[in-house]
């Protein structure tokens, strides 16, 4: 029997070893590893931010490495830095404050590290998103019954619609019943925001991918068609605001840039870069005068709108700040981030610090803070939905139910609904005055509908 067991272990390890595969055709560098890295790494290694002075803009800064020298080691994958930070036996782990990369995956890049690390492209100085793109596109399935992250929400002003972010599209649903209603095809696969203008007469979304592309979109919504793109950029865009009572809307994303546009001309106003990172979020005050914007340097900001100056730095969290908010008298605002904290400060003079609690037990996702300045709702990584008393600081009530990852909050404009939207797909619709369950559905449009209906 031992010597039974020690042949089949012998023989699993064969199956298992490099060397067994050799039949294997070579992993090709442009169809397998550089979608890799734009989808993952290009975002925060690329020609304009070069975390570590490493861009992996093309095949040949891949190559060249950053400040602790050389990422690669030809035929040597145990020996090379990106492998072993992908494998997380070196930190930081890579993709950072992402999920590690499936085994497979991994296996792929040591394979390819392992055949020579060898290019296959038309031009090593050619940028790698380029290259991507150049390749055949993957046929984009709408009709997919898998369920997508719901990662924005808004309800339209009179409350009677919700849009939801989809995969390649813009879902909309009856918040009342949950009734699926149409879709509108989208160019980029993320959603990342959405906002209607308060008139009614537009819905704009802000979207892409990190180190891939970016858009800002304005949709006409009698015809249920795009009325103009505001801005295409090589990165994604995370955040956008429409400016109370003008046809103005701002944007901001991986960039650090925030941008400020004519919605019925598409005029660029303002375009300015002050933050050191990616900008998560931007709100504006109610009247107007200031907008705020989060960023993933840690740190908020209040601008003027008139200017485009800044007004005020607030860097007391400790960590990216995912949401800001402000009060219906533009005097207090409200962010909330990767620390968890909730914090309230001054929007004038040092922007002092009025109070601090832990919301969450995890990343904070999102924040709103409602018009009336009556409450304050976050959602986070923790699965919770909190409302919060913004004159005190402390928690009204929960809405308890999710089972993945808050990632959107939307609130109707007469403050009675309360929609939030998770990882798993799912949509919960609330009654804010007393918490109860309105209804909640998957938000997967399914084969029923085509992608070119329109509420």
């Amino acid at each position: 029997m031992p010597v039974i067991r020690a042949t089949l272990l012998m023989a699993a390890f064969l199956l298992l070893s490099p060397a067994s595969h050799a039949a294997d055709p070579p992993v090709s560098f442009q169809k397998e590893i550089a979608p890799l890295l734009v989808d993952k790494c290009v975002g925060c290694h690329n020609a304009d931010k070069a975390e570590g002075k490493y861009s992996l803009a093309n095949y040949s800064l891949l190559l060249k490495g950053g400040e602790k020298g050389k990422a690669i080691e030809p035929g040597k994958p145990e020996e090379s830095r990106l492998s072993r930070m992908c494998h997380g036996t070196e930190k930081p782990s890579m993709p950072f404050e992402d999920d590690k990369l499936p085994d497979d995956v991994l296996s792929k890049l040591d394979n390819w590290i392992r055949e020579g690390a060898k290019f296959d492209g038309p031009n090593v100085e050619l940028p790698l998103e380029e290259m991507v793109a150049s390749a055949s596109p993957t046929p984009i399935n709408r009709d997919s019954t898998v369920p997508a992250p719901v990662s924005a929400l808004s309800f339209r002003p009179d409350g009677g619609l919700l849009a939801a972010a989809g995969y390649y599209q813009i879902t909309f649903w009856e918040p009342a019943t949950g009734k699926f209603v149409g879709r509108w095809p989208t160019d980029v696969e993320q959603i990342n925001d959405l906002c209607y203008t308060p008139d009614g007469k537009n819905l704009i979304h802000a979207g892409g991918t990190p180190g891939k592309r970016g858009e800002v979109v304005v949709w006409d919504i009698e015809s249920g068609k795009p009325l103009r793109k505001l801005i295409e950029t090589k990165d994604a865009i995370f955040a956008v605001a429409v400016r109370p009572g003008t046809r103005e809307v701002a944007a901001g994303g991986a960039d650090r840039i925030f941008r400020v546009w004519e919605i019925d001309t598409g005029k660029e106003l303002f375009a300015v870069e002050n933050h050191a990172d990616w900008i998560l979020d931007l709100a504006y005050s109610p009247d107007g005068k200031k907008l705020l914007t989060a960023s993933r340097d840690r740190s908020a900001k209040i601008w003027d709108q008139t200017t485009a100056e800044p007004l005020l730095t607030f860097a007391q969290h400790t960590d990216a700040v995912y949401a800001v908010g402000s009060n219906p008298e533009g005097t207090i605002a409200c962010s909330i981030g990767a620390d968890k904290q909730l914090r309230f400060w001054q929007m004038e003079g040092n922007g002092d610090q009025k109070s601090a609690q832990n919301a969450h037990q995890e990343t904070a996702c999102r924040l709103l803070f409602a018009p009336s300045g009556k409450i304050v709702v976050t959602v986070g990584n923790d699965k919770r939905v909190i409302a919060w008393n913004p004159a005190d600081g402390k928690v009204i009530r929960e809405f308890n139910g999710h089972q993945d990852v808050v990632y959107s909050v939307a609130l109707s404009a007469d403050e009675k609904k309360l929609a939030t939207g998770s990882w798993d797909g799912e949509i919960r619709v609330w009654n804010v005055e007393n918490g109860e369950l309105v209804t909640h559905f998957v938000a997967v449009a399914g084969k029923a509908v085509t992608a070119s209906t329109s509420p």
